[in-house]
């Protein structure tokens, strides 16, 4: 079966915005073959799934790449791809709007790689999807001390504090 949407793209998936509703775009990174190292498989290994499902997820097919990321699990090799497919899962969740299941698998992933700021901003769009500003403050916080630089982190912040101002909730967090 061939699953391709896009060959060969993949990594963490990560939302860069939402307002009211959640809205999650992943970055990806390039292929094997784009690199000309041969194949069609992601830098990440050999498993089709996951840049598959991270493809249907950044063209908002969050079902499909849900199920695609899914199916990948039974073929994880490597902690990296179990941490990014986790990760792509919890933002897939968040997609669907279906934010408990989303946080249970942030938790998963951050549990095999807590320094895993894609998970920390997945799981921040979580929180705030079930209104729970304090805590994705905190965990977009954590993630810009992991990355600094990341300009969706910084956005990402910059929204979940307007969450709370809109919902009249103190964002006891600062940076």
């Amino acid at each position: 079966m061939n699953t391709n949407l896009h060959p060969g793209h993949a990594t963490h998936v990560a939302p860069l915005a939402w307002l009211l509703a959640v809205l999650t775009l992943p970055s990806t990174s390039a292929s094997a073959q784009e690199l000309g190292i041969g194949g069609s498989h992601s830098v990440y290994g050999t498993n089709p799934y996951l840049s598959d499902g991270a493809t249907a997820l950044m063209l908002g097919n969050f079902e499909k790449g849900v199920e695609l990321t899914r199916a990948g699990l039974k073929d994880i090799l490597t902690t990296e791809e179990r941490v990014t497919m986790l990760s792509n899962l919890c933002a897939g969740y968040v997609g669907l709007k279906e934010f408990d299941t989303a946080i249970v698998y942030c938790n998963r992933s951050l549990a095999l790689d807590p320094g895993n700021w894609r998970a920390l901003q997945n799981r921040a769009a979580a929180h705030a999807g079930i209104g729970q500003i304090n805590q994705a403050l905190r965990d977009v916080e954590h993630g810009l001390e992991l990355n600094p630089g990341s300009d969706s982190l910084k956005l990402t912040l910059s929204i979940v504090r307007e969450m709370a101002k809109r919902e009249g909730k103190p964002a006891t967090q600062t940076s």
